[in-house]
């Protein structure tokens, strides 16, 4: 527990991921889970150890406002300060995600902690459960392509993920046998285009997830700090492609050594293209 000393909280690429955004279209509608990660330190700059409650509340203002979510996590453990949870396990969320919130923390019985932080990557993410649901209409053109087994990602190297299997491919997007990286546009028009990995757990360097058209022009990426606890990224871009443009899901670390993306059903690493009206 808290013994009166103040302690902060320093944001890991908040909000950056959905966990276990896009199942199987079978599976019915899909969970939303945020992850945050972040680090936590006493007064004095000194890392937390141990289990921890976490109260987080979403706000529709960056002060005072009103409160439009709340939910209390206990015995969150935290090791070398570093902590790592899914908001919304514990109340689901039923947030209007297309007006601006701001998520706040509180350890303990302490003050809530500020400044509050904005939302802006997950409501995006989350809204792409509409384009996924055009997977079971006539005139689909979507592919959802995994990797089944994990992929070693050699330092301070670049590497395009391959993908062995499909969980569908209406449109003749993806080959596990010719072209494993890419998801190649058949038809030209507008596209969702979603990736999501989970590296294994590593301290320090930095992990990055990048979108890539024609192997040259860059539509999405972000960066996301080595943690000692697994790391999910999630990243959504929306691109006009011409027939034979294809994309790619780049991935990047500089630990100082080759790091796995885990391997997780078809959940990581997953690869998913949407054409959308």
């Amino acid at each position: 527990m808290v013994r009166g000393s103040r302690y902060w909280f320093r944001s890991f690429c908040m909000l950056c991921a959905v966990s276990c955004l896009l199942p199987a279209l079978a599976s019915g509608d899909i969970p939303k889970l945020i992850r945050y990660q972040g680090q936590a330190l006493d007064a004095n700059g000194v890392p937390l150890e141990g289990p921890y409650t976490l109260t987080f509340r979403l706000y529709d203002a960056e002060t005072a406002g009103t409160k439009i979510w709340e939910e209390t996590q206990t015995s969150v453990p935290i090791s070398s300060g570093q902590f790592s949870v899914l908001l919304g396990q514990v109340a689901p969320f039923t947030t209007d995600w297309s007006a601006p919130s701001w998520l706040s923390l509180q350890v303990g019985a302490e003050a809530e902690l500020s400044p509050r932080q904005r939302i802006t990557a997950v409501p995006l993410a989350l809204r792409a459960e509409t384009a996924e649901r055009l997977a079971g209409s006539a005139a689909d053109v979507s592919v959802r392509a995994y990797n089944s087994n994990a992929v070693s990602v050699p330092n301070n190297t670049e590497l395009a993920l391959p993908f062995d299997s499909e969980v569908y491919d209406t449109g003749d997007l993806h080959s596990t046998a010719t072209s494993a990286t890419r998801l190649v546009a058949k038809t030209a028009g507008k596209y969702l285009i979603l990736g999501n990995v989970n590296w294994a757990g590593y301290a320090g360097g930095v992990r990055n997830l990048t979108v890539r058209v024609n192997g040259a022009t860059d539509v999405a990426s972000m960066n996301l700090p080595g943690s000692a606890v697994s790391g999910q990224m999630f990243i959504v871009a929306h691109y006009t492609l011409a027939v034979n443009d294809y994309v790619e899901l780049f991935v990047y670390q500089d630990s100082g050594a080759a790091r796995n993306i885990n391997a997780s059903g078809p959940f990581s690493p997953s690869f998913t293209m949407v054409k959308v009206p």
